[in-house]
């Protein structure tokens, strides 16, 4: 039982991080912050955007690191070359869980991915 409390973060999140949520509604950072919303999730949600102040109605932060409160899991949803910056932030933040949904890494075959 002790083992299963390190997926607490994971399975049973009281607040998300969207980093990569845009003003533009069809991104799909976006979409995914408003299939959080729409579901009912109902821990807080902080969509990550250095250029927005408010998406879906939601207040918006620059970075992760700018949340004020805990955070128990991040969904990076932005391109795959940024992806290594952000999960310092994560670490920096104390973040306890990511899940990466981007692409552009191995699966590509290119060498740098």
């Amino acid at each position: 039982m002790e083992r299963l409390r390190e997926f607490e973060a994971i399975f049973y999140p009281k607040s998300v991080a969207v980093i990569g949520a845009s003003t533009e509604t069809t991104k799909f950072g976006t979409v995914f912050l408003d299939s959080l919303v729409q579901f009912g999730f109902k821990g807080r949600i902080y969509p990550i955007n250095p250029q927005a102040k408010e998406i879906l109605g939601l207040k918006t932060y620059p970075n992760v690191k700018d949340i004020p409160d805990p955070v128990d899991l991040a969904f990076i949803t932005i391109p795959a070359s940024a992806v290594p910056r952000v999960l310092e932030d994560c670490i920096a933040k104390n973040v306890g869980a990511v899940v990466i949904l981007t692409a552009g890494f191995g699966e590509t075959g290119k060498e740098e991915g």
